[in-house]
């Protein structure tokens, strides 16, 4: 898990980053924080899933964490935004960038831990994903936001559900055993996220994104058969849960 910490006071930042480092240790999940000084500081290196969650602090000199959290959504509509304040002025603020929180400063130590438990919990299946390096950066593709993967050379490509592309130096047989039980093998090097398959036709599988990729043509009607099962599954999973009899 990936945070960015905006703060334009140091010893806000390390605070912050302390109480982080103590709640990952001992939830057992591996974290990286990342600090930045400012919002213009963290919009020079911010991509979007760069990082899970962004806490931002409101009052800074220059542009404010409001400001900087508007920036942010024109690119990047998922992360999680949580911000930093010592008045609780600008709740209405926070609302137009939906933003899940507020962190009174300075932190206290249960909140902290209270709000990445609920965060953790409420997000579980959603933020797993394929984690990579991209040009010298870490980053995760949620599998819910993971349309396919290819072999390139000695290198995957990931496209995401916005059409974006990605590059990492991994071989497949590493890539493949990233992912779950959602994605489909429809050939050596070629992986699909079977809620993005809109149908088989000859020789191909196409995708809701208008992309067609190739199947291995001795196994086609068994992989159509796998993504038949598939949504048979999910439909009776999500009746499950939302109260249907499962029949």
């Amino acid at each position: 898990m990936n945070i960015a910490i905006v703060d334009d006071q140091a010893t806000e930042r390390s605070h912050i980053a302390d109480l982080l480092k103590e709640y990952a240790q001992l939830r057992g999940i591996d974290l990286v924080c990342a600090e930045y000084e400012s919002g213009e500081a963290l919009l020079r290196d911010y991509t979007a899933y760069r990082f899970t969650a962004v806490l931002l602090d409101i009052y800074m000199d220059g542009m404010t964490g409001i400001e900087t959290a508007r920036r942010i959504r024109e690119t990047d509509k998922d992360v999680v935004l949580f911000f930093l304040t010592t008045s609780e002025s600008h709740y209405s603020d926070a609302f137009t960038v939906f933003a899940s929180g507020y962190f009174i400063k300075p932190c206290a130590r249960d909140e902290i831990f209270r709000t990445f438990d609920h965060f953790l919990r409420r997000s579980d299946r959603q933020e797993r994903g394929f984690s990579f390096s991209y040009s010298r950066s870490n980053y995760l593709i949620r599998f819910s936001e993971l349309v396919s993967l290819e072999t390139r050379g000695n290198y995957i490509s990931l496209t995401n559900k916005n059409g974006d592309v990605f590059h990492t130096r991994m071989t497949f047989t590493a890539a493949r055993e990233k992912l779950d039980e959602r994605f489909l093998t429809l050939m050596k090097g070629v992986v699909v996220n079977m809620d993005y398959i809109s149908r088989f036709e000859e020789h191909g599988c196409c995708l809701s994104n208008g992309a067609v990729l190739p199947v291995n043509r001795k196994k086609e009607k068994v992989l159509q058969e796998m993504w038949f099962n598939y949504k048979i599954s999910k439909i009776r999973n999500e009746a499950g849960l939302t109260g249907g009899n499962g029949t």
